[in-house]
């Protein structure tokens, strides 16, 4: 199974249980392996190479569309469009054990990847969108983003260089699980469950513009000297809209280096208009 798929019946499962509805998922999950088990002609409709995912996602659709869970159809429709042809019914069969396992991230001897991570943030993300409920978690971890570019040995705990799997998961209980939503606790608790070692900045960035591709929003990342006003930082937001010609989420980070003036990222392009550039320019002119 890809980790994409893995992660996000994860994210459902937790979704299935919080709602009560787990028993149903789980056994909409057992139905379709033995559906797959016992008709060939199934398994090799689900599989066919020659058919697009629309075509495969409509033979389920027309078998359980009504007898399954929105959730569980959720859940068929994303292993269908998401895993390799000629793997689809194989993932499917492992559905049933996978959403009834009590694991976080990871089982043992299983090690998960960046993969696994977005997959169950995507699953979480939708179902936030579809309740207008998304912004406001993006607001927590981009927060989440702040604090972790200020406390250097805290990345280095959450990233995996120090400590344990078990630790990574207190800590997001203790220090963020007070502070923000029960969902971005979710994605964060997801974030460290890797045994893998990974930078926990980049994890969240990535999170950051998932979340933010999902709004329609861009993620922008504009360091500055010292802390702006709320008119200054309206400004420099309207700025980058108009130049991206797209509403954009900013990332505020202050970081006296510049000196003054500010340096701004959006995607892979850069807009640097600091005194530091200046005179970093001004010292290749005068040694030319």
């Amino acid at each position: 199974m890809r980790e994409l798929v893995k992660g996000y019946a994860l994210a459902l499962r937790d979704l299935a249980r919080e709602a009560g509805t787990a028993s149903e998922l789980e056994r909409d999950a057992r139905g379709v392996a033995e559906l797959c088990e016992r008709f060939v002609q199934l398994a090799v409709a689900l599989d066919d190479r020659a058919a697009d995912v629309d075509r495969r996602q409509g033979v389920l659709h027309d078998l359980v569309g009504e007898r399954v869970s929105s959730l569980a159809l959720r859940l068929f429709d994303a292993v269908v469009a998401w895993e390799v042809v000629g793997e689809v019914v194989h993932s499917l069969e492992e559905l049933p054990e996978l959403v009834a396992s009590d694991m976080v991230l990871e089982g043992p001897g299983d090690f998960a990847t960046i993969g696994r991570v977005i997959g169950y943030a995507r699953a979480i993300f939708e179902d936030l969108g579809a309740r207008d409920e998304l912004e406001p978690v993006l607001h927590e971890l981009r927060g989440v983003a702040q604090v972790l570019e200020r406390d250097r040995a805290l990345q280095r705990v959450l990233s995996g260089f120090e400590g344990t799997r078990e630790a990574r998961l207190a800590i997001i209980g203790d220090l963020f699980g007070p502070r923000v939503s029960v969902r971005t606790t979710w994605i964060l608790r997801a974030a460290v469950a890797t045994s893998s070692v990974r930078p926990i900045g980049r994890v969240v960035d990535r999170l950051l513009e998932l979340a933010a591709r999902q709004l329609s929003l861009r993620v922008a990342t504009v360091r500055t000297a010292r802390s702006l006003r709320d008119d200054e930082a309206d400004a420099v937001r309207t700025h980058l809209e108009r130049l991206v010609g797209q509403r954009v989420e900013v990332e505020w980070v202050v970081d006296e280096s510049v000196i003054g003036g500010i340096v701004a990222i959006v995607g892979d392009r850069l807009w640097d208009q600091s005194v530091r550039r200046q005179l970093d320019d001004a010292r290749r002119l005068v040694s030319a």
